[in-house]
């Protein structure tokens, strides 16, 4: 989709559809959009003054005039986060598409008080990623005339502000479209993505973007001791990889991010077999690792100043005759000995060897990125990731992050006493409390 930068009032750029985001209680249309009023012939006025768009959030009407325009709700002003702004023009942008709509233009919605850069970033982020869709195995599509992205997105900006709105722009179709990288990662069936595929297509997006990248096998995993990782590994006729992604942008003295992420590319829950409900997505058990892939190439390919290693453990999670046992004890990469008591708790235990790993890389501060247990999801529901964290500034920083992105994050204990729940009476661990 090309991207761009308009100075003409919203009006005059040519386009065959508009969005624009309505706060709940407006009456009047905003000063920059009387001329797209009168264009509609004051049909967007009168439909405000009528009641009939009230702005509530996520509410939307679609006016059929030339061009058409999608309205949607923000909500109410004192509720108002930049990312209901990403929330409208997603709503707004797969409408438009459900009408034929190739060339999309949006004001920069001045009137709402962001900075001219945050608004052009939700509102590119919202069009990229809203639109995005995974139907690259289907054959017959009932739509498939009409393109899954637009041709062009058309900002429409005050000449004053071209260069943020240009720069935020830039910056978040770059992150948009690693988003949904990421995404076309998770949404790959399991005999398409597996660990070997995995590394393939990390190694082919940091050459793209130049990041560097190592994958080791299982060879040099048993000369690292990865033996927590090879354990989970051994039930699969798939080989494993440790993937790395390296980007040194900062200083060469200076910190090291660690980005981990968990890659089992599928998990039956070995010979603790999951049930068949249970098991029918866990070719997306590998999401962390898509995460972290697309992070480090999107950091890359946007020259950030910093210094981040990306490690990601990548295997199946199989039952097999040679699948490790309930019962067996492992010694992970950092020498603990760990007493299996189910095999379907196999991610910490192959990231518990990439932690190790991303420190022996030099990482100075560790995110570690998994779809790791369903109790998280029975705790917080579908709504929010949990956080757990032994470092109050990092935490700090990750939630501000999360704000930031319109995520939500909640922070869970590390209670010491904790620690008592995994001690086993015949290795260091128990790999489940």
């Amino acid at each position: 989709m090309q991207l761009e930068i308009r100075h003409d009032p919203i009006e005059q750029v040519d386009c065959d559809g508009v969005i624009l985001g309505w706060y709940q209680g407006d009456k009047e249309v905003p000063a920059e959009w009387r001329g797209l009023n009168d264009k509609t012939g004051g049909l967007l006025g009168r439909l405000v003054q009528e009641g009939e768009i009230r702005g509530k959030f996520r509410e939307y009407h679609f006016l059929h005039t030339t061009p058409p325009v999608a309205v949607i709700g923000l909500g109410e002003k004192v509720k108002f986060r930049a990312d209901r702004l990403r929330s409208a023009v997603a709503r707004g942008a797969r409408m438009l598409r459900r009408h034929g709509a190739r060339h999309v233009a949006v004001p920069s919605h001045r009137h709402l008080g962001l900075e001219a850069s945050t608004a052009a970033n939700c509102i590119v982020e919202g069009v990229v990623m809203g639109l995005y869709r995974f139907k690259k195995y289907a054959t017959k599509e009932k739509d498939q005339d009409r393109p899954d992205v637009f041709e062009q997105l058309l900002l429409s900006a005050p000449a004053a502000e071209a260069k943020a709105v240009e720069a935020g722009g830039r910056r978040a179709m770059v992150l948009a479209e690693h988003t949904n990288r990421c995404r076309d990662m998770v949404n790959e069936p399991g005999n398409r993505m597996t660990p070997t595929l995995l590394a393939d297509t990390a190694e082919m997006w940091a050459g793209q973007c130049g990041a560097g990248f190592e994958a080791l096998g299982p060879d040099r995993m048993h000369e690292l001791g990865m033996g927590a990782l090879l354990g989970v590994a051994q039930g699969s006729q798939e080989p494993p990889r440790m993937i790395v992604l390296t980007w040194r942008g900062g200083a060469a003295d200076g910190p090291v991010l660690g980005l981990v992420g968990k890659g089992i590319t599928f998990d039956s829950g070995g010979l603790s077999l999951k049930d068949a409900e249970g098991m029918y997505r866990m070719y997306a058990d590998m999401a962390g690792a898509a995460a972290v892939i697309s992070a480090v190439t999107a950091l890359a390919r946007l020259k950030v100043p910093v210094n981040v290693v990306g490690v990601c453990a990548a295997t199946e999670n199989m039952p097999s005759g040679t699948a490790y046992r309930p019962g067996d004890i492992l010694r992970s990469m950092e020498g603990k000995t760990i007493e299996i008591l189910n095999t379907d708790a196999e991610g910490r235990l192959a990231l518990a060897d990439a932690l190790a790993y991303a420190r022996k890389l030099g990482a100075t501060a560790l995110v570690d990125v998994a779809t790791l247990t369903g109790a998280c999801g029975v705790a917080l529901g579908r709504i929010a990731s949990g956080l757990f964290s032994s470092n109050d500034r990092l935490r700090d920083m990750v939630l501000s992050a999360a704000d930031a992105a319109g995520e939500y994050f909640w922070p869970l204990p590390l209670f010491e006493e904790y620690m008592d729940l995994i001690r086993s009476d015949v290795a260091d661990l128990e790999n489940t409390g």
